[in-house]
């Protein structure tokens, strides 16, 4: 496909067209059914009713392609820059279990006292799950 929204059936259209009208204006090929202003703004860049065809150099298929590019770098930042922010959390995390009010790191005694107030110690645990079962 040489023009974007162009397809062999449009394509074969346009060659019909043609052979019946003469194109007098790049507009005139919102004539052929299919091509409507939008379409016709997509591709008018590569548009020209009089000199030799040119399809090596296509305006409207470099600016896909740039607009194409762009997003997809777009898309690579922004999961990046999430996975890099959320790993970031991660590590507070950790940097945060592992030191106390001071600053200092903890000692294991103090992690796992911290442990066992996370899990609740396991006299009160085996309490809370016997009270919960009645």
């Amino acid at each position: 496909m040489a023009l974007p929204g162009i397809g062999e059936a449009k394509a074969q259209a346009i060659i019909d067209y043609r052979k019946d009208n003469k194109f007098k204006d790049i507009e005139d090929i919102k004539n052929i059914k299919g091509i409507g202003d939008k379409r016709f703004e997509a591709i008018k860049d590569d548009l020209a009713v009089s000199g030799q065809t040119d399809i090596s150099d296509l305006k409207s298929v470099k600016a896909k392609a740039n607009k194409k590019a762009k997003d997809t770098i777009k898309s690579s930042k922004a999961k990046a820059n999430a996975k890099s922010k959320k790993l970031q959390e991660r590590m507070d995390d950790s940097m945060d279990k592992a030191m106390n009010d001071e600053g200092k790191v903890k000692g294991s005694m103090d992690k796992m006292k911290d442990d066992a107030k996370e899990d609740g110690s396991s006299k009160a645990k085996a309490k809370k799950d016997k009270k919960d079962k009645k």
